[in-house]
């Protein structure tokens, strides 16, 4: 009959960290001490339901120091603005929601094929469009109603083309998985 080896070892706990967001005595320690054998780690909290909070995010940024952070940027951008500017005005740098609308719509034109790589070849990301569109679907949600008409359209046509050629690209995938030949380019 075969002996059994039986080898022991310590398990340390060095997280800083409990699950309520509390600080562990580790944390403090240079070494800490190993935990008591029967002792295990507590199960993982289950994920939050939809409107709840999780225990280990950060509170907001008070008022004051939204503010502090948004000065300094302020200040910071009006040390490189004169370099970029390049005889513009300074409202052709400003972020808007039209070019942020058009920035996404981009990014998702270019995973739907829209960039090649340095044979030439066509380059598709499907599942960066589809986080791309679906970010778009997101931002149309979150404001609903609080959208200009031109800003609505320019939205919804983004949508439309990207869901549509997404919808293109999938389809020329699955026929070519089975086997069917593209159509021919004319």
């Amino acid at each position: 009959m075969a002996e059994e080896k039986r080898t022991e070892f310590t398990v340390t706990d060095k997280r800083k960290f409990t699950l309520e967001g509390d600080r562990t005595d580790a944390a403090e320690e240079e070494k800490p001490s190993p935990p008591p054998v029967e002792s295990a780690a507590a199960p993982p909290a289950p994920p939050p339901e939809h409107g709840e909070e999780r225990g280990d995010i950060p509170p907001p940024p008070t008022a004051a120091e939204q503010q502090a952070s948004s000065d300094a940027y302020t200040e910071s951008r009006k040390k490189f603005a004169p370099s970029a500017m390049s005889g513009r005005s300074p409202q052709d740098l400003e972020m808007t929601f039209e070019k942020l609308v058009s920035s996404l719509y981009m990014s998702g034109a270019m995973a739907l094929g829209g960039m090649q790589d340095e044979g030439g070849k066509t380059m598709v990301d499907i599942m960066g469009a589809r986080q791309t569109i679906d970010s778009l679907a997101i931002l149309a949600d979150k404001t609903k109603g609080n959208l200009t008409p031109a800003e609505e359209n320019l939205l919804q046509s983004c949508l439309f083309d990207l869901r549509m050629a997404y919808v293109q690209i999938t389809n020329l995938i699955a026929k070519q998985a089975q086997g069917e030949a593209p159509p021919e380019k004319k």
